[in-house]
């Protein structure tokens, strides 16, 4: 005890400096993944309306069939999409002083067990699609408004098979799982891996938009952080993920473009689903058959402070609490968009839902 302005004080024993300091690394860590998905969120409504003139013109000429229009509108597309997403997170890291590459450590479990866990992923994730399509059915039998993404005009030829798959498929593939799996996941992962996990796969989910694609990412979300979490490599997810939509896109291209014979190749797909799955399936038995160390619960770093008070800083920092606030509210402007785009009878619904 020392006496200091008039108070008695207890002097700090080293448990509580720990606490303390580990506190301010957990804020700060909460900070950057609030900060990073403020970013994403406010680069997409300012920028947006400058980089939309582009990518509209650039539409225009593809629709009046004017020389290069397609190619200057999926390269207008995907520069729009890198912007969005790289910009407001590299410059965040930058200042919280992340490491550039956020790539985690990786665990040594062999080239067998990654191809299985891939086709395990990309099993659910059409697993995923199947859940997806019943919530859209369930949505439309309520008549609850909802918009789900525009399709747009098909591309006839190999062009319009390739360059979708780059915009659609790659590029989300790797900055997406850079910035959700990487960034914010590695970020948060001292308050916890099962809090780390579930709260970047819902910051992934809700920043979808709409109430067709929330529930589709966050599933995918959280098998995506959980292989990253049990194996360090990144690689895995990216993989799952560019399959995932790539399979989408080329489906979709086969099934309405006569010059790929549309019949055939939409059952060949159905095929090609069923069997992934099948495969998958048979993938993750063997895993747990064989109790892979993959799949075996670990045990997290000791830490000076508890799982509540642990929680208690994530969730109560203020731009965590932000970001969630923002990407409701954008969910609900969405929803109110596409209520009134519909008829009152959507209308109506929509007020007896909420």
């Amino acid at each position: 005890m020392r006496y200091t302005g008039g108070f008695w004080i207890r002097p700090k024993n080293e448990l509580e400096m720990q606490g303390e300091a580990e506190e301010k690394r957990l804020q700060s860590a909460a900070l950057f993944a609030g900060f990073c998905v403020i970013g994403m969120i406010v680069m997409m409504l300012v920028m947006g309306f400058g980089l939309y003139f582009i990518v509209d013109r650039a539409k225009a000429m593809w629709d009046s069939n004017r020389p290069g229009g397609y190619l200057i509108y999926q390269a207008a597309s995907g520069l729009q999409y890198c912007l969005y997403m790289i910009f407001p997170v590299g410059i965040t890291a930058l200042i919280f002083k992340r490491r550039v590459r956020p790539f985690h450590q990786r665990a040594r479990i062999g080239a067998a067990a990654c191809v299985a866990l891939a086709l395990a992923g990309w099993a659910f994730c059409i697993l995923a699609n199947y859940i997806t399509n019943f919530w859209l059915r369930y949505l439309n039998n309520v008549h609850f408004p909802v918009s789900t993404p525009g399709s747009e005009n098909i591309q006839s030829g190999w062009l319009g098979l390739i360059l979708p798959v780059i915009t659609t498929a790659l590029l989300p593939g790797i900055i997406e799982e850079l910035i959700f799996r990487g960034y914010i996941l590695s970020a948060l992962r001292p308050f916890g891996d099962g809090p780390a996990i579930l709260c970047s796969a819902l910051m992934f989910g809700l920043l979808h938009g709409n109430m067709v694609q929330v529930p589709f990412a966050f599933m995918l979300g959280l098998v995506f952080a959980f292989i990253v979490v049990k194996t360090g490599n990144i690689v895995i997810p990216m993989a799952i993920h560019f399959l995932n939509n790539a399979s989408a896109t080329v489906q979709n291209q086969l099934g309405n473009d006569p010059f790929f014979g549309q019949t055939k190749n939409a059952d060949l797909g159905v095929v090609i689903a069923a069997a992934i799955v099948l495969l998958g399936g048979a993938a993750l038995v063997i895993l747990l058959a064989n109790r892979h160390p993959v799949l075996r619960r670990t045990t997290e770093a000791r830490s000076a402070l508890t799982r509540k008070e642990k929680h208690a800083v994530l969730f109560r920092s203020p731009t965590v609490i932000a970001a969630f606030v923002l990407m409701a509210v954008l969910i609900v402007f969405q929803v109110v968009n596409a209520a009134a785009a519909a008829d009152s009878g959507s209308v109506g619904a929509l007020l007896r839902m909420i």
